[in-house]
């Protein structure tokens, strides 16, 4: 079996942070967040790797090969033009189109165990099965309507169901047979893939009931590391296992002042924190500078400037 991450958006709702750097390589606990969708790959068995590619690719194949591909064998599929999530895994049918895989977007964290999942599609009898996760801010984020053991609908669309309160997590796992229901030109996998299944009947689920973040916003960006951090740290060991790292909120590369408080932040590789300063609930991306006495409370600094998150 093998597997596809989604790797090439442009982040647009992290600027100015990927400004400088790719959303796959924005860092979670100071790991990048691909690694998280690389190590619940390599976890379950999985040593093949397709990864589409558009904004700022060279870092990514840059990242891969100084870690050796992570004893992988990976396919980059670059594109000229950005194709979506459904137009990017049509261009990979070639590579993809014998056999089950799965599917992994490349900003999303949790504690779920792979092969949990891939044990329950075998069993189905559905072309895919999408991996759930209950929220009250389903409404909020878009519900996907579920009856019985299968998908009936995303958002508003679908037939009409009392549970409105599950979001798709961002791995699924899909047979050959999403491909025909595919567009080459940019769209969506949801929009094409998924929606035509469930016309066919075709689309199962499972519930993940651990924990399940994304970083696709600078607030939850910021959530994950700073108010989820105990929860990120809890996949060390097996992220230890797998890949031999771990997340960690202090980078020993980070030059921190004997003099400063640094409190549930996330210091990265390169920043530099000086004397007095008091920073609390913030990420410090790498190559930033906190300022001697400086106070900065619930932020992410980048390395040209602050940016406050108020909390809700």
């Amino acid at each position: 079996m093998k597997g596809f991450i989604l790797a090439a958006g442009f982040g647009e709702r992290l600027r100015p942070i990927t400004e400088s750097m790719p959303k796959s390589l924005v860092p979670v606990l100071n790991l990048p967040s691909i690694v998280y969708a690389i190590f619940l790959l390599k976890e379950a068995g999985i040593t093949h790797i397709v990864c589409n590619l558009h904004y700022k690719d060279r870092q990514i194949i840059d990242f891969f090969e100084a870690h050796d591909f992570f004893g992988m064998s990976v396919h980059f599929s670059v594109e000229e033009e950005i194709l979506g999530t459904g137009g990017g895994l049509k261009k990979c049918e070639p590579l993809l189109g014998d056999e089950a895989f799965v599917l992994i977007n490349s900003d999303i964290l949790l504690d779920i165990h792979l092969d949990d999942v891939l044990e329950h599609h075998r069993r189905s009898s559905h072309q895919a099965t999408l991996v759930l996760y209950q929220t009250e801010q389903a409404e909020r984020i878009g519900p996907v309507r579920v009856q019985g053991d299968r998908v009936v609908g995303f958002h508003n669309r679908g037939d009409s169901v009392e549970d409105a309160s599950l979001i798709y997590t961002g791995i699924a796992v899909l047979s050959p047979g999403i491909f025909p229901y595919l567009e080459s030109d940019f769209s969506s996998v949801v929009d094409t893939g998924y929606e035509g299944l469930i016309r066919r009947h075709s689309v199962g689920y499972t519930r993940h009931r651990g924990f399940w973040l994304d970083i696709g916003t600078l607030r939850t960006f910021w959530q994950a590391n700073v108010r989820h951090m105990d929860q990120v740290e809890s996949l060390g060991d097996r992220l230890q296992k797998a890949l031999t790292m771990r997340p960690h909120a202090l980078s020993p590369q980070a030059k921190v002042d004997s003099t400063s408080m640094v409190d549930y932040s996330v210091v990265g590789g390169g920043a530099r924190v000086g004397a007095r300063a008091v920073v609390e609930g913030t990420v410090v991306l790498p190559g930033s500078t906190v300022q001697e006495e400086a106070v900065i409370r619930n932020a992410i600094v980048h390395p040209k400037g602050i940016i406050d998150i108020s909390e809700e």
